[in-house]
């Protein structure tokens, strides 16, 4: 229980210093007429500075290589499954006064966290 409170903290202390200001790429074109759900893809220097500052982070709070990489890379995926980078920035920059924003941030943080815990 204590491991996955210290990863809780971890995840919710990425997700307060990656803020979507902190970026800036070009927005992506979602086409609404498609009804299909597939798994956005989020532009390749969003992708790798995402990975840098989260594995950065986990690693300043404790976590080896390892746990930090799948930690970092599960997020992502389940962002990006979940959410258009659109979708994904505003949910970050609002998860800073809205709880209900941060909950469901930290929802995708808790699943990833999982695999962490139980490998």
């Amino acid at each position: 229980m204590r491991t996955k409170l210290a990863l809780l903290f971890i995840f919710s202390l990425i997700l307060t210093i990656f803020t979507p200001v902190r970026l800036s790429v070009a927005e992506e074109v979602v086409d609404t007429n498609d009804l299909s759900k597939t798994p956005a893809r989020y532009p390749q220097d969003y992708v790798r500075e995402y990975l840098q500052d989260c594995i950065q982070t986990a690693k300043e709070e404790g976590l080896v290589e390892k746990d930090a990489q799948t930690l970092c890379n599960c997020t992502l995926d389940k962002f990006q499954q979940k959410y258009t980078l659109t979708e994904f920035k505003q949910l970050t920059a609002a998860s800073q006064t809205d709880d209900r924003a941060a909950t469901s941030l930290i929802e995708v943080g808790e699943l990833c966290l999982e695999t962490i815990l139980f490998q």
